[in-house]
């Protein structure tokens, strides 16, 4: 018997169940598994094979010849995103003012290695937690 942790579409697909108890007796693969998710949940089963939603087992993306185990952590995951496009203009505009050495609102001094990560990248050179931006540090 394994157990499937389900997030989202997956989880309303299941009648809004946070997880699925199956027993794989004819293998112990994830293929199998697709398999019998596929009699079961077709359309579960049916996303799992379009690539729209992924098979992870133990937190790795898992293959359809990985090997599933007792006591595995299984897992479907449904696509995800954050944000918005209103946070992806804030962002943006964030960036701006850190590339001209405008002050920093004090939102993003309040999560500095969030800021650093996402700011980091954007430039020439690295935006570490304690880079002065405009005279606040960031």
């Amino acid at each position: 018997m394994v157990t499937i942790k389900l997030f989202g579409m997956t989880k309303m697909l299941a009648g809004n169940q946070g997880s699925l108890s199956l027993a794989l007796l004819n293998g112990r693969r994830v293929k199998d598994l697709v398999e019998l998710l596929d009699g079961g949940y077709p359309q579960i089963g049916e996303l799992i094979h379009k690539k729209k939603v992924l098979v992870s087992v133990n937190q790795e993306i898992a293959h359809e010849e990985t090997e599933i185990r007792d006591g595995d952590e299984i897992a479907l995951l449904p696509p995800f995103a954050g944000g918005s496009p209103q946070d992806v203009e804030t962002d943006r505009q964030l960036r701006s003012r850190v590339a001209q050495g405008l002050n920093v609102p004090n939102s993003v001094r309040l999560v500095p290695s969030l800021a650093a990560a996402s700011l980091g990248s954007q430039f020439e050179h690295p935006v570490t937690q304690n880079t002065i931006c405009g005279g606040d540090t960031v």
